[in-house]
């Protein structure tokens, strides 16, 4: 079985910290821990550590949506309210990235703004079961 890795977008902004809390629950559930990597990113640039290894899900807050969601396209992603200027250099990489043709194989989950990371976890573990 092919591990997928899932790239945890967040700040210290409160109310953005869900997608790290949710990493580190979901690693110690089974079988999303055997399933997935999920790894705590600092930088958009962490990203090109991975984005060559198959399909990468990119997970981050985002303001303005009432359950995890997962978006289909880049430009759905980024029309949301940024939370913090770290969203807005994650957007602007990963523009850079689609532009390169290198976002091909990328998965994007919105994990709700301020939302409790144990209902965050649920939402993105009922997404992951689907990829």
């Amino acid at each position: 079985m092919e591990i997928k890795t899932v790239l945890c977008f967040g700040s210290g902004v409160r109310g953005d910290s869900a997608p790290f809390a949710v990493c580190q629950s979901l690693t110690k559930e089974k079988p999303m821990g055997e399933r997935f990597r999920f790894v705590s990113c600092d930088s958009p640039i962490d990203i090109m550590a991975y984005i060559d290894d198959g399909e990468t899900i990119i997970m981050d807050s985002v303001k303005g949506i009432g359950e995890v969601t997962l978006f289909s396209k880049l430009d759905d992603f980024l029309n949301v309210e940024s939370v913090s200027a770290h969203d807005l250099d994650l957007g602007t990489f990963l523009k850079v990235l689609e532009g390169m043709g290198k976002l091909s194989g990328v998965k994007l989950v919105g994990v709700p703004f301020g939302s409790a990371a144990k209902d965050a976890a649920s939402g993105v573990a009922r997404i992951l079961s689907y990829l």
